[in-house]
C-alpha cells in the first residue's frame, strides 16, 4: 500500500463555427486586428486560461502579451493585454496560479500571474544577446524550468537554452547546447529527474541539478532536413518524438522516431502522406499520441489531428480548421491554441481555440452521480509524474480516494478531507490508473496517468 501526502493550497466578439469533426467546440477570438494563441493550460471550474501575442496594426501597437479565459463552454471571459512582453507558452502551477515563458526585446521574460490575469511577477534573463524562451515546465518542488534559444558567437548560430530557478523565479543555473547550425528550441518535456528539450535536430537530457545526461544529433538518412516538433515518454521508459521529415523532390512527411534513455535512435518510421509541416504533440490518456500537422485538402490548406499507437502508427486522422500552435491534454479533451485567418481580411489574424474529446477516455462520461457536479471535480496535470492537484467546488469533507490500477487491484485508500489541494504518489509505476472520490452515495470517478 502506498503513502499519500496531502497539502492544502490554499469589448470581445466570439464567433463560433463547424468543424470536420466531433469537437467539444471551436472558437476564434477577434480583440485586436493581429492576434495569435500560443499555449493554453486547464483553470478552475473547468475553464481554459490561453496566451499569446496580438497587437493593433492600424494604431502602430507594438506587439504585447495577451492572457485569455474561456469558459468550459467556449465563451470568452475576458482578455487582458499586458504591454512589453510577448508570451509563448504556459502552465498551471502547483499553487493555483499560472506560469508564463516570453521574451521581450531579445531577452528570456518569465512569471507568474493568477485566476484574474493579475500579474504577480516578472523576471528577466538579464543577459545581452539574443535569448527568448518558448517553454516552461515545473517540478514538484515548484521550481520552473524555461526552455528557449540564445545566439551562439562561436557558430554564429542558435542554440538551445535552458534556466532553472526557483519557485519565486529567480535563476539557480543555466545550460546551452547546440551544433554549426541553428538549433531553435522545438518541445520540452519534463520527466522524473529533469527536462528533455528538443530544437531542430538535437535532443538533450539535463537532470534537476543541471548535469548533462546526454545530447544527440538525429538526423535522418537521405532528408534534407527532419525538424523535431514534439516529444513524449512511451509505455517503456523510452521517447517518442515527432518530426516535419523533407525529401528533395517528394515533399515534407510526418516522420515517429523512438529514441531510448539514452537519446539513441531505435526506429524511425514516416508517414506515407505529405504534410507541410508538423507543429506540436501530446499524451492521450491511454498512453497514444495526438499530433497536429498542417495539410493539403483539396484547394486549401488545413490541419489535421493524427492519433499515433505505440509502434508509430496511424490510429485516427481528423481534419480541423486555424492555423495551430500546441496542442495540449486534460481532463479527457485536447485543447489546440492557435490564430485563425482562413476566409478574413489581408493582414487580419484572430485567436484560435480548439476543445476536442477524447472519446476513448472514460473519465469524459457521465460516470459519477450529477454530471454537473462531475464537471466541476478536476485533477491536473494528467498525465503526471505522481504529483496532482486537486481542484473542486464540492464540499467534500471525510471523503474516501482509492487508487486503483487497471487490472482492478487497489494501490491506495484513505480517508480524507479535501477541498482543494495536491496528492504524491511517487511509488506508482508508469501507467494509468483510477481515482475514486467516495462521499456518501456520491462517487467522482478520473482516469490518472502516471509518466515519470
Amino acid at each position: 500500500m502506498l503513502t499519500l501526502r496531502f497539502k492544502l493550497i490554499i469589448a470581445i466578439m466570439t464567433f463560433s463555427f463547424s468543424l470536420c469533426l466531433g469537437q467539444d467546440w471551436e472558437r476564434k477570438i477577434n480583440k485586436y486586428t493581429i492576434e495569435e494563441l500560443y499555449g493554453s493550460a486547464p483553470a478552475e471550474n473547468g475553464d481554459i486560461i490561453s496566451v499569446g501575442n496580438g497587437k493593433d496594426s492600424n494604431n502602430g501597437d507594438e506587439s504585447s502579451f495577451l492572457i485569455v479565459r474561456t469558459h468550459a463552454n467556449g465563451d470568452t471571459l475576458w482578455v487582458k493585454k499586458i504591454t512589453g512582453n510577448s508570451a509563448y507558452d504556459v502552465i498551471r502551477t502547483l499553487d493555483g496560479n499560472f506560469a508564463f515563458a516570453g521574451s521581450y526585446q531579445n531577452e528570456s521574460v518569465w512569471g507568474k500571474f493568477d485566476q484574474n490575469g493579475d500579474i504577480l511577477w516578472t523576471k528577466k534573463s538579464g543577459i545581452q544577446k539574443r535569448n527568448g524562451a518558448s517553454f516552461i515546465r515545473e517540478d514538484k518542488e515548484g521550481n520552473l524550468y524555461l526552455g528557449g534559444n540564445i545566439y551562439s558567437e562561436a557558430n554564429s548560430s542558435m542554440d538551445l537554452h535552458l534556466i532553472k530557478t526557483n519557485i519565486n523565479g529567480d535563476t539557480i543555473w543555466t545550460r546551452t547546447t547546440g551544433t554549426k547550425e541553428n538549433e531553435f528550441a522545438a518541445t520540452m518535456k519534463k520527466v522524473s529527474d529533469g527536462v528533455v528539450l528538443a530544437g531542430y535536430s538535437i535532443i538533450a537530457h539535463y537532470n534537476a541539478a543541471g548535469d548533462l545526461i546526454f545530447s544527440k544529433e538525429h538526423k535522418l538518412k537521405d532528408a534534407y532536413f527532419s525538424y523535431i516538433k514534439g516529444i513524449e515518454l512511451t509505455k517503456d521508459g523510452n521517447y517518442m518524438a515527432a518530426c516535419s521529415t523533407f525529401y528533395l523532390n517528394k515533399g515534407i512527411f510526418l516522420t515517429l522516431m523512438k529514441i531510448d534513455q539514452n537519446g539513441d535512435t531505435l526506429w524511425t518510421k514516416t508517414h506515407q502522406d505529405q504534410i507541410l509541416s508538423t507543429y506540436s504533440m501530446t499524451t492521450a490518456y491511454d498512453s497514444n499520441f495526438v499530433v497536429i500537422c498542417s495539410v493539403n485538402w483539396g484547394a486549401d490548406q488545413l490541419n489535421s489531428m493524427i492519433k499515433i499507437d505505440q509502434n508509430g502508427d496511424t490510429l485516427w486522422t481528423k481534419i480541423f480548421y486555424g492555423s495551430p500552435r500546441k496542442i495540449s491534454y486534460a481532463d479527457g479533451y485536447f485543447i489546440v491554441s492557435g490564430s485563425y485567418s482562413f476566409g478574413q481580411p489581408e493582414n487580419i489574424t484572430d485567436m484560435y481555440l480548439l476543445k476536442v474529446k477524447d472519446d476513448s477516455d472514460p473519465q469524459i462520461l457521465n460516470i459519477s452521480t450529477s454530471t454537473n457536479e462531475n464537471e466541476r471535480f478536476q485533477i491536473y496535470p494528467n498525465p503526471s509524474n505522481g504529483l496532482m492537484y486537486i481542484d473542486s467546488d464540492l464540499k467534500l469533507e471525510e471523503s474516501l480516494i482509492t487508487i486503483t490500477n487497471m487490472h482492478g487491484i487497489e494501490v491506495y485508500q484513505e480517508q480524507i478531507s479535501l477541498e482543494k489541494g495536491i496528492i504524491e504518489v511517487p511509488g506508482l509505476s508508469n501507467g494509468t490508473y483510477q481515482l475514486q472520490v467516495k462521499q456518501g452515495d456520491n462517487n467522482y470517478n478520473r482516469l490518472i496517468i502516471i509518466q515519470k
